[in-house]
């Protein structure tokens, strides 16, 4: 075992350390292929465990050198991305009853806007329209990509991405996801409007999935309980993006969400948050533009090792309250 490894191995037994979680939406959907709904029910009881085995704190804690300062072995972040309604009107009140802070990294293209993100509506074309047209072809960077329905009804709505694929319907969708998460904005808005007009649905077919209102967006972070960090304005892959395209995205998407909001907009979370979908050119840019802190979206402890625009975080699923617990006991393990 290497010097390196053993210090810090050491260290991370005497430095306090924070977990920060990673949620999407507090709903019950009809259909979640993506995972990203956690229920009211198990949300509060997730809030119940932190509250109990935790010492909640909110993101700016974790900035610089307060890393130093936790005062907890065991200090737990609240995080949501994307900026869904139900972010205020279900977790919200849930944070209030259990007094604990939470960011919400707000993507300012969704705000005030029945648009669905591609993720939401390629969900509702593909897995619950009743009929489709039978086959449909794209035109992809030069190649040609078909897929045949033979004629297939909507399907389970229980099925998502981690299970087998046993239909069509279900790879045409998993697969348009991954395509469409490596395209730049302007390529995912052209491939849209043509699956659109192809399955004859428009964009306010997943209204089931709105996103706040500026309103909405106000009164979350009216009482300083909840505020709001930088998520892009179009939610883009930013490595796939120039380094002008990307600090525009980043710079004017805090500027909105400053305007929105009344307030300093001081974190960013990279979309998608896999260390493919940003470069370091991009954590150059949060450190030019005066950002705090940048969170990822691969597993981890933050500590006083840990780079803050890299900031590690755990993905919360739609757990029940004892696998919730286990999950975050386990992360506080060291090896």
């Amino acid at each position: 075992m290497s010097v390196s490894l053993l210090f810090r191995r050491f260290a991370k037994r005497l430095v306090p350390q924070a977990i920060i979680l990673l949620y999407h939406r507090v709903a019950e959907n009809d259909i979640d292929p993506q995972l990203l709904c956690v229920s009211p029910k198990n949300f509060a009881d997730h809030m119940e465990v932190l509250r109990t085995t935790c010492r909640p704190l909110s993101l700016g804690k974790l900035s610089g050198r307060k890393l130093l300062n936790l005062g907890s072995p065991r200090s737990a972040v609240v995080t949501f991305d994307d900026g869904y309604a139900d972010n205020f009107m279900n977790a919200k009140p849930i944070l209030q009853r259990y007094e604990i802070p939470a960011t919400v990294f707000v993507s300012t293209g969704f705000i005030d806007t029945k648009q669905a993100p591609y993720w939401d509506e390629l969900a509702s074309i593909f897995l619950q329209t009743p009929v489709l047209p039978p086959k449909l072809t794209l035109l992809v960077n030069g190649e040609m990509k078909i897929w045949e329905f033979d004629g297939e009804q909507s399907i389970d709505g229980a099925w998502h991405v981690l299970k087998e694929i046993k239909f069509a319907r279900q790879g045409a969708y998993q697969t348009l996801c991954d395509l469409l998460r490596s395209l730049s904005p302007q390529m995912r808005d052209e491939i849209m409007t043509h699956i659109r007009k192809w399955s004859r649905k428009d964009e306010a077919a997943a209204a089931n999935n709105q996103f706040m209102t500026v309103e909405q967006l106000g009164r979350l972070t009216d009482d300083g309980l909840m505020e709001a960090g930088a998520h892009t304005i179009t939610h883009p892959n930013l490595a796939s993006l120039s380094a002008q395209e990307q600090r525009r995205e980043i710079v004017e998407g805090r500027r909105q969400l400053e305007e929105m909001t009344g307030h300093r907009v001081c974190s960013f979370a990279y979309p998608y948050g896999s260390r493919d979908n940003y470069t370091l050119e991009t954590v150059q840019i949060l450190e030019e533009e005066g950002f705090d802190c940048g969170c990822s979206n691969f597993g981890g402890t933050a500590w006083f090792g840990t780079n803050r625009y890299q900031l590690p975080r755990v993905l919360v699923r739609n757990w029940p309250a004892e696998e919730f617990a286990d999950h975050i006991k386990r992360f506080f393990v060291v090896d």
